[in-house]
């Protein structure tokens, strides 16, 4: 993921878990031990058909990453009254030329 860019992360869920019954989430985004963004259910779009949740990040969220640094991401979700967690994956903050928005 390019710092500055506004990236879309989506994540598919297993057939059995249906997103259109997921009552709580959230998509926390870590890096050098702290967590630096947390994504709510409401900023998420969640696709039915594909069983999907989409989630786009802003400029300012990818520039507060620090560049070359390894980045995590998890989505933790509610159905009810049980709650799950997605794997953990790691993708790198990749430096840009010119810094800050645009």
């Amino acid at each position: 993921m390019y710092r500055g860019t506004t990236p879309t992360f989506v994540i598919e869920l297993p057939q059995e878990t249906a997103v259109s019954d997921i009552t709580v989430a959230y998509l926390t985004f870590k890096q050098n031990g702290s967590v630096i963004i947390d994504k709510a259910l409401e900023d998420m779009t969640l696709n039915v058909q594909d069983n999907t949740l989409e989630i786009v990040l802003t400029q300012a969220e990818t520039l507060s990453f620090v560049s070359g640094a390894q980045v995590q991401y998890q989505l933790r979700f509610g159905i009810g009254g049980s709650y799950y967690a997605t794997r953990a994956w790691t993708i790198p903050a990749e430096a840009i030329l010119k810094d800050g928005m645009i």
